[in-house]
């Protein structure tokens, strides 16, 4: 595909103008503030770092090209999120200040590389849900519902089968702006990575904004017909970005893990495809 036509950019090394502090650190991904340049620009960031088995992703390690999908398909989705992604080429040497706070099993995978690639998404200053209102999630929750965007989001979510969608991965500064961040957890209930056996096409993942709603369904089926309407009017919409999906997964994936990732690719097309009738057997609605 044309280079310039790539939703996602790449950051050289020598565009990387800061790397400041490690945010939050856990099992599965290190998440590091920090600023690149990008068309002249100074943009403020946020690196998100994961196993990687350099030129490859760690075999069977979905995390980085998991955040790259989700990111394209809410961007298709029209879904406020971070305004830009980068595909970051990370030196080894700005990570020094920081390598004893960065999580073990990440540090073990950059050991036989110079270079270490990492999903960026510009800095939105503000705070998760789950912070904001820590001391009344019931109100954010109620905020939440009257969202402008919340039925696309409800339908980007359940489309990529994100099951981590929950309050401390949806950023808001006030009760009418939300944005999305985090899709490096798809298809999966337990664990952190998906694997093909468990790609069922229609099956009901764990969706935290479907079921937020479940009840004002139950007591009025025309809610639920409004979900179901902004659904068919984003259905078989996932080919508009399958050639940048695939360019992504030549780059980034070994000749022995791309049979898997192309069938997750036919995963999401057959989801995308049957949003509607996912979303009607969901809420034990008639499909239309």
């Amino acid at each position: 595909m044309n280079i310039k036509d790539i939703v996602i950019k790449t950051i050289q090394p020598l565009e990387i103008l800061r790397v400041d502090t490690c945010e939050k650190n856990d099992i599965v991904s290190d998440v590091i503030t920090g600023n690149v340049l990008y068309k002249g620009e100074d943009i403020p960031v946020y690196f998100k770092a994961y196993a990687f088995n350099y030129p490859h992703i760690a075999k069977g390690d979905r995390g980085l090209l998991n955040e790259i999908i989700g990111y394209l398909i809410c961007h298709l989705h029209k879904v406020p999120q971070p305004e830009q992604a980068f595909f970051v080429l990370m030196p080894k040497e700005k990570l020094t200040h920081l390598w004893s706070n960065l999580n073990e099993r990440i540090k073990k995978s950059y050991e036989s590389s110079d270079i270490i690639p990492m999903f960026a998404t510009q800095r939105i200053y503000s705070k998760s849900m789950a912070i904001r209102y820590s001391h009344s999630m019931y109100a954010v929750e109620n905020e939440l519902r009257k969202w402008k965007h919340f039925k696309k989001a409800l339908v980007c979510d359940e489309a990529m089968a994100n099951t981590d969608r929950l309050p401390r991965n949806i950023l808001t500064i006030n009760s009418k702006d939300f944005w999305l961040i985090d899709n490096g957890k798809l298809a999966i209930e337990d664990g952190t990575n998906w694997r093909r056996a468990g790609l069922i096409d229609d099956y009901h993942y764990s969706n935290y904004l479907a079921d937020l709603v479940i009840k004002d369904v139950q007591a009025d089926h025309r809610k639920g017909s409004a979900i179901i309407g902004a659904a068919s009017s984003r259905t078989k919409m996932f080919k508009d970005i399958v050639l940048e999906c695939e360019f992504w997964i030549d780059m980034l994936v070994s000749d022995d893990d791309k049979k898997d990732w192309k069938e997750f690719l036919k995963f999401l097309q057959s989801r995308d495809h049957n949003i509607t009738r996912i979303l009607s057997k969901r809420y034990g609605m008639l499909s239309l």
